[in-house]
């Protein structure tokens, strides 16, 4: 079983949605990708702040840290977190080139079939979490159709000649 809310979000957006995710508990934002078989975690989901302008990162919480399972890529020479198997939410930004706002979205898998098909549910304080992070994630946004919206990628759209793209 799993779970997702899909949104707009400019810049500013990210930066106060992110102020209100830190205020739930606090948590741990893992880079998409490493160069070895830990994890590679960044200081915000902002890329202003970390330093890195990647779209697909993970949420954490810090004990959850040595749950987290990193999949090998051998092919392209680098490891990924296993959003399947981890304790994470995976959180992909919007895209923004000033003219289209790509969306994001927050996904968090709370049960998977395991080995010999036997349902492996994580554990109930994360789960908890995730669901109090989406939650948050649609109170402070916008409801826009099926995903929510920013509030200013929402005075972007109305008053700009661009496009919200899928």
């Amino acid at each position: 079983m799993s779970r997702q809310v899909s949104f707009f979000l400019l810049a500013s957006d990210l930066a106060a949605l992110e102020s209100r995710l830190a205020g739930i508990e606090p948590y741990v934002v893992l880079h998409g990708r490493s160069e070895t078989a830990s994890a590679r975690q960044l200081c915000a989901l902002d890329p202003a702040k970390s330093g890195e302008d990647w779209l697909y990162l993970f949420l954490v919480r810090p004990e959850d840290l040595d749950a987290v399972v990193m999949r090998e890529v051998p092919a392209q020479g680098y490891w990924t977190v296993d959003g399947l198997r981890s304790p994470v939410i995976e959180f992909q930004r919007s895209f923004f080139d000033g003219k289209s706002l790509r969306r994001g979205r927050a996904y968090v898998v709370e049960k998977y079939y395991g080995p010999n098909d036997v349902l492996v549910e994580k554990p109930e304080a994360f789960r908890t979490w995730a669901r109090s992070v989406l939650g948050t994630i649609k109170k402070e946004l916008h409801r826009h159709g099926p995903d929510f919206i920013g509030s200013d990628a929402k005075v972007w759209l109305s008053s700009a000649a661009g496009a919200l793209v899928d």
